[in-house]
């Protein structure tokens, strides 16, 4: 068996322990860059993906918004004290004639004050209520906000490291292209020595292996970049070097029964355009309340002392406790009320109209991923048919190369088409399993 023709086999079955196991490091390469499974991305993308961080942070301050005291349903109590001290020059004169006047220079007067204060709003035409509800509202939107942008992430992650997974199986698929270039260029040489081979044939084995060594080079640019793609999703320094553990294999076709129906139930964007809708219809009671009177009770505690040096008292203190009620109610202001409330009539509006502009959108997104995960699917099973008869051809080719009845030219056709072939099938593979993503992210199944 000749030596390209050994090599060539040798190819073929690293190939084929390739789609298990693509760029396998050495061993000492396995002890200094970690392994990398699809799980592990996922956890790590949970635990430190800076949008997730950032919707938790939003999360909970909406959760900590919702209280009542910030929705006016609670009293505001406040205490003040003040000291001050004057020094005036006084004259007094009384109409009792037998009241001697006073005139008096540097008379210092002081005066201490102390009180506490009771303001709470007894009614405001519902105003307080509906501003705890949205506050309710608001986090809940959040929270499903903080659930879509998880799913959202997830999907990414889950469609970046399959796409590591492409880049590297390309990758080796162009190594063995190499390793095949490189055999037959030396073969090409060994001919052209002993002068069974022409120039011609050692120039184009020559052209072929830099042209894949080229290619080659270029595809470790797009692994490179495919990597640091997922660490930006993970958090990490774009440079961060690990070994992604994984295949594109393809899953049981998904069941495509009633998914329209669980997207209009589970879809995430469509949760949010209903808790959206919801906020916008509750500031159309925000608006209306803004019709009725308010009452406000006032209670309280005051305490006063004042001394004087001159003058007709020494000292007058006072202390007590004070209650009242204070009723408002707007005549008129500019007609802005209406305004208000028609500018929340049209929020709400576009709040329907957007909702099922979302329901729109997301089952045509639905409908498109369906169509593509069924196209590359067949795709993916006539380019793996394909495959087996391009390699049966290169098979062919070299063993009539081998014994000097195929023309270079010849051999590296059926190279190439091998190549092609497979690389549409791995592309096939690779947006079957994007598609997929998509529509279980759509539907929001796990």
């Amino acid at each position: 068996m000749g030596l390209i023709s050994r090599h060539f086999l040798g190819i073929i079955f690293g190939l084929v322990a390739g789609t298990l196991a693509i760029g396998q490091p050495t061993s000492q390469q396995k002890t200094s860059i970690p392994v990398l499974t699809r799980e592990q991305a996922e956890a790590k993308a949970l635990e430190a993906n800076y949008g997730i961080t950032l919707q938790k942070i939003l999360t909970t301050s909406a959760e900590v918004n919702v209280n009542r005291g910030l929705a006016g349903l609670l009293p505001t109590v406040t205490m003040g004290a003040a000291q001050t001290y004057s020094n005036n020059s006084i004259q007094q004169e009384f109409s009792n004639p037998t009241s001697p006047p006073i005139n008096r220079s540097g008379a210092g007067t002081t005066v201490t004050t102390a009180n506490v204060t009771l303001n709470w709003t007894l009614f405001d035409g519902m105003a307080m209520f509906v501003n705890y509800d949205r506050l309710k509202l608001m986090r809940d939107l959040e929270q499903e906000q903080g659930r879509a942008t998880v799913e959202l992430t997830l999907a990414q992650v889950r469609l970046a490291f399959d796409n590591i997974l492409l880049q590297n199986k390309k990758r080796a698929l162009l190594e063995a292209t190499l390793a095949l270039s490189k055999d037959r260029m030396a073969l090409a040489d060994q001919r052209y020595q002993v002068g069974t081979g022409s120039k011609l044939d050692l120039l184009n084995a020559q052209v072929d292996y830099n042209t894949d060594r080229t290619a080659l080079m270029a595809q470790e640019q797009q692994c490179t970049q495919a990597q640091a793609d997922l660490n930006v999703l993970l958090a990490l320094p774009s440079e961060t070097p690990f070994i992604a553990q994984g295949d594109l294999a393809l899953k049981d076709s998904i069941i495509e029964t009633n998914l329209a129906e669980q997207l209009k139930t589970h879809n995430n964007n469509l949760k949010l355009a209903r808790f959206q809708r919801e906020v916008a219809w509750q500031g159309i009671k925000l608006a209306n309340s803004a019709r009725y009177p308010q009452l406000n009770l006032q209670a309280g505690f005051n305490y006063s002392d004042q001394s004087f040096q001159a003058g007709l008292f020494k000292r007058n203190s006072s202390y007590g406790p004070i209650i009242g009620l204070n009723a408002t109610y707007n005549l008129f202001n500019g007609n802005r009320v209406s305004t208000n409330i028609k500018q929340a009539e049209l929020n709400a509006h576009f709040s329907d109209v957007s909702l099922a502009q979302v329901e729109q959108q997301q089952i045509a997104s639905l409908y498109n991923a369906l169509l593509a995960y069924k196209y590359n699917r067949k795709l993916a099973k006539v380019e793996g048919e394909n495959l087996t008869i391009a390699k049966q051809n290169t098979s062919i080719a070299l063993d009539r190369y081998k014994v000097g009845l195929a023309r270079p030219i010849e051999l590296r056709e059926a190279q190439r088409n091998e190549v092609a072939n497979e690389t549409r099938l791995l592309e096939a593979q690779f947006r079957v399993r994007a598609s997929e993503i998509e529509i279980l992210r759509l539907v929001n199944i796990k």
